[in-house]
């Protein structure tokens, strides 16, 4: 998986919302994932999508990737 960057001034996620890394069955590792926003707020759930979340996971022999968050609130 590719890495995914993100520099805003506000990130929102809410009612499920979600940024995955994935790496699915094989040897590659997932993508990292680096955030750079002012405010970051993560919160709700969806009945259909879940927790509202920032994750990285691997299904498979690779490892995950990294989350590097930079923000003044989270």
């Amino acid at each position: 998986a590719g890495p995914i960057r993100i520099a805003a001034e506000r990130l929102t996620l809410r009612n499920g919302g979600s940024l995955v890394s994935l790496a699915l069955l094989g040897e590659g590792n997932g993508g990292d994932i680096n955030i750079d926003a002012s405010t970051i707020m993560v919160e709700g759930i969806s009945p259909r999508a879940g927790v509202a979340g920032i994750s990285s996971a691997t299904i498979g022999q690779g490892n995950a990737g990294s989350i590097d968050i930079q923000t003044d609130s989270l």
